[in-house]
């Protein structure tokens, strides 16, 4: 059909503009925020060390080869998101439900989480999972008088840990790094107090407000009010001839 690879190059070319503002992106973000403030190099030895990281690069076209052994599209994408969000989706949830959680615990959560996920989804890319577990074809072998048999060395993990489905890649990676950085952070000396910066308050919440708002609403249908609010502004509070229990009663 005419026509058809002209689109199909025009796609290619499209996407590749997308994945090199992400590699310049990754290579930007890894000399401004993990090295330059911590080392005292100059912009020149910044500029090589940019350019060095072309790793990130390799790493692009080694998943890109490694996206055509991953079976569909959309299997391949869970896949990937599954393993490098699943551990990132434990390292804030560890942060926003376990306040007490320090640091390393959530360092080290991420990492094991990082690994664990690695671990099982490049293993079940080695060892697929057996044939009575996806579903094959049909295929009949009726008539056929040939017979073979073949001795792998297949391991003991591959009948049940690297015959999880791909989407349970996420939940492992945060399981993982929750389960981990709490033990880390309980071992290392948790915190005790928490920045009040760091913190969401209860009037920053969105739920709060609806709730204060209908409140007032009920509260103002009913015909009930409360003496104590706002006593400041409408009764005068701060004039030395009231006092707390006059406005009480």
């Amino acid at each position: 059909y005419p026509g058809l690879p002209g689109l199909f190059v025009a796609a290619a070319y499209s996407g590749s503009s997308t994945v090199s503002s992400s590699i310049n992106a990754l290579a930007a973000v890894t000399v401004e925020d993990l090295i330059k403030p911590y080392t005292n190099m100059s912009e020149r030895h910044l500029s090589w060390i940019s350019k060095g990281l072309l790793v990130y690069g390799a790493l692009c076209i080694g998943m890109a080869g490694l996206a055509s052994l991953m079976g569909g599209i959309l299997q391949a994408a869970i896949s990937i998101f599954g393993i490098v969000g699943g551990p990132l989706l434990g390292l804030f949830t560890l942060g926003i439900l376990f306040p007490f959680a320090n640091s390393k615990g959530a360092l080290s959560g991420l990492v094991s989480g990082l690994v664990v996920s690695l671990w099982v989804g490049i293993g079940a890319q080695i060892y697929p999972p057996p044939s009575e577990m996806t579903r094959p074809l049909p295929l009949s072998t009726e008539g056929c008088n040939f017979t073979a048999t073949d001795s792998l060395n297949w391991p003991g993990l591959a009948d049940n840990w690297y015959s999880l489905s791909y989407l349970y890649f996420s939940p492992i990676g945060t399981i993982v790094s929750i389960s981990v950085g709490l033990i880390v952070s309980l071992l290392t000396g948790y915190r005790l107090k928490v920045e009040s910066r760091l913190t969401l308050m209860k009037e920053d919440t969105t739920p709060y407000y609806l709730i204060k708002f209908f409140k007032d609403r009920v509260l103002r249908r009913t015909g009930k009010f409360d003496l104590t609010k706002d006593r400041d502004k409408n009764f005068g509070n701060t004039n030395p001839a009231f006092c707390d229990t006059e406005m009480n009663l």
